[in-house]
């Protein structure tokens, strides 16, 4: 799932001027309702400083901006036949942008990019094959669900197998077989003999 969609050529030169020197583009997307419910092109940028939502306003652009640094929780939520990306900041709740269900998917994403992104706020600059684009770094998702991974893993917690990990533990174990038998009963043993004093008194 790719996470930067092309913006039309209209509202490029407005994201550009936004952008800070040195600020990398994480996520572009785009949202196809208003506030309000109606139809309309909004976009939502997300970058490795910033949150910037960017209103077409029919031809007269304008930006919303929030510092990834005031993001105390995001979230997508679900309604009848749309949905919201919505952000909590110092000030309460905010919603950052709407739209229809068939593009829930790819926001679902957005919260784990902006951990992500918060967990590691210095990420190297990718290389794009057109060298007039947008400064961005691409995130790296599961291949099962879809989620964003943090960076330095591709190891997917929604979807790895518990019963593989625990085998995999295991195995870990086995050259230490006899010692792990050991301590396994001393631990019985030694709960069995902290249960005794209630016995006893119980008896008495």
């Amino acid at each position: 799932m790719d996470l930067l969609e092309p913006i039309s050529q209209d509202l490029e030169p407005h994201l550009r001027r936004e952008l800070h020197p040195g600020e990398l583009l994480l996520a572009l997307l785009s949202a196809d309702l208003d506030p309000d419910g109606r139809y309309g092109e909004n976009w939502l940028a997300l970058t490795d400083e910033r949150i910037l939502v960017i209103h077409a306003n029919g031809g007269s652009p304008s930006v919303d901006a929030w510092p990834l640094a005031d993001v105390q929780r995001i979230q997508t939520r679900s309604y009848v036949g749309n949905g919201s990306l919505v952000v909590e900041l110092p000030d309460g709740m905010h919603e950052l942008v709407r739209f229809s269900q068939g593009s829930y998917f790819k926001f679902s994403a957005i919260p784990q990019v902006v951990e992500a992104a918060m967990a590691f706020p210095s990420p190297e600059v990718g290389q794009d094959e057109d060298e007039g684009a947008i400064p961005h770094r691409r995130i790296e998702h599961c291949d099962t669900c879809g989620r964003a991974l943090r960076r330095g893993t591709k190891v997917c917690p929604a979807c790895i197998k518990k019963s593989e990990t625990f085998w995999r533990l295991f195995s870990y174990v086995k050259p230490y077989k006899k010692i792990a038998i050991f301590g396994f009963c001393l631990t019985l043993t030694m709960t069995a003999i902290g249960l005794l004093p209630p016995q006893l008194n119980a008896m008495t």
